[in-house]
Formats: C-alpha cells, structure tokens, sequence
C-alpha cells in the first residue's frame, strides 16, 4: 500500500491533506515569476508546507483510502494509523524520512521536526504540462534621429536663396502694367464663370430633388426577425460552501445524524452521496467562504472537533 501516493492524488484536489495526530500538508498559490539568476520564466505552482498544529481527522485520507482499498472507514482509519507510528518510528531512528514526489522529513539535533518539499512536482492543475522558458534579453539597435522635413525645406529654401537673387529692380514698371490689365481681364471672365456655374448647379439640385421625391416607396422590403433572449445569468444566491457533520456508507446513519442535529436546534441538509459513495450531511451551508470558514471555527470548538468545509 503506498499511503503517499494517496496523499498525492489528494493534493492536486486539495489545499489540506491531514495525516491524523501528525499534521498536514498544505498547499499554497504561487505566481508566475521570472528567475533572473537562471534567466527563466517559472510558471504558476502550488507550494507544499507542512503544519504540526493540525491534526484533527477531517475523515479526507481515510475515506480515500477506503476506496482505493475496498475496505471500511474504520479498517481504513486502522491502516492509516499504523502508517503514522511507522511513520514516527522511521523518524526516531534515522532522523529521515522521504515522502516520494512530496518531500522529506528529518529531525534536527533540538528534536525539532523540519519539512523540505519537494519542487520537482507541480501540484497546480491549471498549470499541468507548463515548463519553465528561456527570458531571452533583446538587444535592439539604437534609432537613429532623422531630421524633420520642415527643417529639410527651410535649408533647401536658404540654399537657393543664396545662389540666385531676381532683379525686381528692373521690371518692376513692366510688371505692374501686365498685372492690372490681366486681372480686369480676369476678372470679367470669373464673373461670367461663376454665373453659369450657378445656373447650371441649380438645373442639378432641382433634378435630384425630383428623382428623391419618387424614391420614397421600397418594393421589396427586408423582411424583419425576431430575437429570443433568454436570462442565462448564474443564481446569485447559489450555496458553495458546506460545513460538512459526517459522511456515512450507509444512509440510515445518516439520517440518524440529521434527526440529532435537528433536535439540537440546527437546520442540517443532506447533500447526496459523493464520489466515493458516502452519504453526507452538513450543519449549514454559505455562499460566502469568509463566513463558513468562521462558522466552522465555532462548530470545531463547541460541537464537533472533526468537522470541515467542503466546497462544490
């Protein structure tokens, strides 16, 4: 039987797996991030620690194990507590011990108890198959400044006005004499342009109004559609956190529960059985994490030490 291949199918589903009167391993987010000594870019994770302060059993290993074996919950409890004294002892002896694909655990010389995980293995879901990339540095060519073409045509313009100078001097009576004549000339012929330029825009505008007037009736209309909407919003009230009382194999003990619970003045619900065929029943249900999580902290410390959340 390989307890820690169990633990490890565990925690790629869960963020808490307790080994029971031991601890727990819990799991926390990492971001992406770049690893400038090694120049990669490392991808999302879960980080794998280890909590001596929680031992309670949540009922999560046994009831895996349980199904992996074919046994009952309480053969499966039996089996895992064994693995923990053996667990123990392997530590007392050699100060060592190797959780394969998890970690290790070694005992210092103050008899401390210190974890290492193990980060070969990602067990982030979202992020299975990704590996680190290469951070390539990208060296571009410096841009060159390139002069604007106002400045360009400013010095074209003062380079040709150094090479040529016009006499005005000289024609300037010859000038004057052909520019009046040729602007009475051409302004008789822009009088005489702008009047049949009028006449003959307003003949246009008239015909275009008239061919408007008799578009006005379309024949062939398109023809019109429908649109069926339908509310595909999520409910906002939807119920995702279950502060779980008991799983039970048979579902007359569960029953049991909830009559029991009922009397002590909750109000218990029977969520079905889960995938590994185990009727379960919980004190309450939340749609917000912040108030089933302070929910189950009263519940841990006045009803029942082994409760838990579960979240779907």
């Amino acid at each position: 039987m390989q307890i820690s291949n169990y633990i490890t199918d565990l925690l790629y589903r869960y963020d808490c797996v307790i080994l029971p009167k031991f601890g727990a391993f819990i799991s926390k987010r990492i971001p992406a991030k770049l690893d400038s000594s090694q120049q990669v870019i490392v991808p999302p994770s879960k980080q794998i620690m280890f909590n001596e302060q929680i031992t309670n059993n949540d009922g999560l290993l046994t009831n895996y194990i349980a199904v992996k074996e074919h046994i009952n919950f309480e053969a499966a409890n039996e089996v895992l507590e064994n693995f923990i004294d053996d667990l123990r002892k392997e530590i007392a002896e050699h100060t060592y011990f190797n959780f394969p694909k998890i970690g290790n655990f070694s005992m210092n010389k103050e008899g401390k108890l210190l974890f290492v995980p193990n980060t070969e293995r990602n067990y982030l879901k979202e992020a299975f198959g990704l590996s680190n990339v290469a951070a390539i540095e990208i060296n571009r060519p410096p841009v060159k400044e390139v002069e604007s073409a106002a400045s360009l045509v400013s010095e074209d313009r003062e380079n040709n006005s150094e090479k040529t100078t016009i006499p005005f001097g000289k024609y300037a009576a010859s000038f004057a004499l052909l520019l009046g004549i040729g602007g009475y000339v051409f302004w008789n012929q822009y009088k005489t342009n702008e009047a049949e330029l009028y006449t003959e825009t307003s003949r246009l505008v008239q015909e275009h109004i008239q061919e408007a007037s008799f578009a006005i009736d379309i024949q062939n209309p398109l023809p019109s559609i429908t649109l069926n909407v339908t509310d595909a919003l999520p409910e906002k009230n939807e119920k995702f956190f279950h502060i779980i009382a008991g799983a039970f194999r048979e579902e007359e003990n569960a029953d049991k529960l909830i009559r029991r619970l009922t009397r002590k003045g909750f109000a218990p619900a029977y969520l079905g059985t889960n995938k590994f065929g185990l009727h379960q029943v919980a004190y309450k249900s939340f749609t917000n994490k912040l108030e089933a999580v302070r929910f189950l902290a009263k519940i841990k410390r006045e009803q029942n030490k082994s409760a838990w959340i579960l979240t779907k």
